[in-house]
């Protein structure tokens, strides 16, 4: 499964960050509303499974919305790559007056 945000392709949405590698990547926070999903938050992290799962990482993000969280997550390899991802992501969102992420699964 697998969606594009901003020309940038990401898998999921997942529900349960179980499913997510231990490896660094870019992450979108999504809620679903509507079999739509509206665009919480982006971010960087070098270990998406252990950042994710943290209970306190989600206790925080489960704060932010009502009902179901999901998240996207695209691989990096190289971090040469990770600083213009995000800038582009938050270009987008700064230019974007929807956050409506259409989420074609794949």
């Amino acid at each position: 499964m697998s969606f594009v945000v901003a020309s940038t392709e990401f898998l999921g949405p997942f529900d349960s960050s179980s499913m997510l590698k231990s490896a660094p990547g870019i992450f979108v926070l999504l809620q679903e509303i509507n079999q739509s999903f509206t665009l919480i938050d982006i971010g960087f992290a070098s270990d998406l499974r252990s950042e994710l799962i943290n209970s306190d990482t989600q206790d925080f993000l489960l704060s932010l919305v009502e009902g179901r969280l999901y998240v996207g997550v695209k691989y990096i390899d190289d971090q040469s790559q990770v600083g213009s991802t995000l800038e582009n992501l938050q270009s987008w969102c700064d230019t974007t007056n929807s956050f409506l992420v259409v989420a074609n699964v794949a």
